[in-house]
């Protein structure tokens, strides 16, 4: 068999039909990945299933005391095409995501072939009305790099490109494909995110919306598009408010306002259902509101424990792909990088002309130099931490769409954010050396004590570092760009009245002083002035001495511990991300670790007896 014929859960990917293991189910394709095949007397044979490709048994979801999707039930069919209407607040999207096993419902159950939905989402396309493209791309790259995050890994490349070439030439793309997505038309643009999905040749699609914002001629031809799509064993469900070509469709189900199902059957069926003439005066005949007094669905007491059934992709591989495709896209951005480049000329130049040429000297002629080099390292400190944060605020909320996609496809929440942390990582260090560069050559540091400016830039890329953690943070929470950048002096603002330079802690009353310890720019400070033996330079300033309100402690942490404690920020802020990000099928990193632990001494201790 080959090597990268490997069991994900029941299913085995390969592209030739070969011998398996005992019990093992393979899959094979005109092309990649469209039949299945299971182990019958030691042979392969096409695999009959039974199971309808969705289905849906009484799914209801309440908030609250408030029913948004009465229950439900529906089964689509092999081949169908299957659009859900109905007027707004009807349901329609919380259904399709209930479907497409984004939202858990309150009672009922979603399976997909037999199995339940959340733990078949690499089976299951789903193309959300936001953006799930990187625009910067063009088609072709989009769909290389989705192809090695989604297609087994072992596949040749010589396979990889058939596969993206048949996905674009079934999308009617081939024209356009090494255009950037940036420029091609909305419909174009719906085109490629549907193509991202059929790249695993999935089972069912599900789409929201998809002819939102089109004209009826480019309305039409997704229509048109999708209804050549439902075929063979691919289903495709979508919710459209267009009616003009609901014809396409092998069934419609009708929404009314509670979330209740009002009709389901074939589109020509609707209006003698609802006694009217066209389909467009359906939504007239569905009553304006809710029904009253309409019982709440009663939870179902066992509810399906799916959370670490997730597929366990190698980590390494989705890792590399996600660092290839991001710091394409991030070194694209040309505006974005010449605008940090100005950044570090400006912010480093500005901080080394405030002070003196001598700032870093000691003591003589009067002029403060402790006081003046703890402000300048107290300022490079916090220039650091910005060039982190604000390279790292957007990217998160920026491409939101395509993160939960991916995410709900078997792309491990540790390789995305490894991929933003090695991108924007090197990016941010490489803006806080050039920054520690310009300052350290116009107000020179030397050589005392040996190592000190090696030891002070080494603060200042940890420091930077722990601004990436926040900025991600700080992004992964936000709704939107705007809200990020809203959201950013809420933790740059701490930095600079925490971090012991405006106010020393020694003066903080006792719960602030407590709660400051937590601030990534005080280590910072206290890191960079111990490099430079501060608590030296105060001792040797006779004039400083006098009204220096540094404590004698803050500048005596060791390197050693200034490190650990920025490492530990940086931490924090990872244990914070992933938590937010994962989706709900994904173990947090602690339980997979104890999963692995669980499984690792159950196998040891058979062996164990034997021995």
């Amino acid at each position: 068999m080959p090597s990268w014929c490997r069991p994900e859960r029941a299913f085995v990917y390969v592209t030739s039909p070969v011998r398996a293991a005992r019990g093992s189910t393979e899959r094979r394709s005109r092309g990649l990945f469209s039949q299945t095949w299971v182990l019958a007397a030691g042979e392969l044979a096409p695999w009959q299933q039974d199971a309808p490709p969705l289905e849906a048994s009484d799914v209801s979801v309440n908030i609250g005391k408030s029913t948004i999707l009465a229950p439900t039930s529906l089964t689509v069919g092999e081949g169908e095409m299957l659009a859900i209407i109905g007027p707004s607040g009807s349901g329609k999207s919380t259904l399709l995501n209930v479907l497409a096993g984004l939202r858990q419902p309150t009672t009922g159950r979603v399976l997909l072939g037999g199995d339940d939905v959340r733990v078949r989402q690499a089976d299951l396309g789903y193309v959300p009305q936001e953006d799930t493209v990187h625009r910067l791309l063009t088609a072709r790259e989009a769909l290389t790099f989705a192809s090695e995050l989604r297609l087994p890994p072992g596949i040749s490349e010589a396979d990889t490109a058939a596969a993206v070439e048949r996905v674009l030439r079934d999308v009617e793309l081939l024209e356009v494909a090494d255009q950037r997505i940036g420029t091609l038309s909305g419909g174009q643009r719906k085109r490629v995110a549907v193509a991202l999905e059929l790249i695993g040749e999935p089972r069912v699609v599900l789409l929201d919306e998809p002819t939102t914002g089109l004209d009826p001629g480019l309305e039409q031809r997704v229509m048109q598009l999708l209804r050549t799509l439902a075929h063979g064993r691919r289903s495709v469900v979508l919710i459209t408010h267009a009616t003009q070509s609901l014809h396409q469709c092998d069934r419609i189900a009708v929404m009314a306002p509670g979330g209740s199902l009002a009709y389901l059957g074939p589109p020509a069926g609707a209006p003698v259902a609802f006694g009217v003439v066209h389909i467009e005066d359906v939504y007239n005949a569905l009553p304006a509101e809710a029904p009253a007094d309409v019982p709440l669905p009663v939870p179902a007491g066992d509810q399906p424990d799916v959370h670490r059934l997730k597929r366990d992709r190698p980590i390494v591989p989705q890792t590399t792909t996600l660092v290839r495709r991001y710091a394409m896209v991030f070194s694209r951005d040309r505006r974005n990088l010449a605008i940090m480049l100005s950044q570090v000329a400006v912010l480093g130049i500005g901080a080394a002309l405030l002070f003196r040429h001598n700032v870093f000297g000691r003591g003589g002629s009067g002029y403060l130099h402790a006081g003046a080099s703890a402000q300048l390292l107290f300022l490079m400190v916090t220039i650091a931490i910005w060039f982190g944060a604000i390279a790292a605020a957007r990217q998160i909320v920026g491409e939101r769409g395509v993160v939960r996609r991916e995410l709900s496809t078997g792309v491990r929440t540790e390789a995305y954010l490894l991929s933003k942390a090695v991108v924007l990582g090197v990016v941010a260090i490489a803006q806080t050396m050039l920054m520690a560069l310009i300052v350290f050559t116009l107000r020179p540091v030397g050589n005392d004590p040996p190592g000190g400016a090696q030891q002070v830039v080494l603060v200042l890329v940890l420091c930077s570092l722990c601004g990436v953690a926040m900025g991600l943070v700080v992004s992964a929470y936000a709704r939107s760009e705007d809200q990020a950048t809203s959201f950013l002096p809420l933790v740059l603002l701490p930095q600079l009245l925490f971090g012991g330079a405006i106010v020393p802690t020694s003066e903080l009353v006792q719960p602030v002083r407590a709660l400051s310890a937590l601030v990534a720019a005080q280590w910072g400070f206290a890191g960079a002035g111990h490099a430079i033996d501060m608590n030296q330079r105060i001792a040797g300033d006779a004039v400083f001495v006098q009204a220096s309100r540094y404590d004698h402690a803050f500048f005596a942490h060791s390197l050693l511990v200034v490190v650990f404690v920025l490492i530990l920020v940086i931490a924090a802020s990872a244990i914070v991300l992933q938590a937010r990000l994962r989706p709900s099928f994904e173990g947090t990193w602690w339980e997979q670790i104890r999963t692995r632990f669980a499984a690792w001494n159950a196998a040891r201790i058979p062996a164990r007896a034997e021995g």
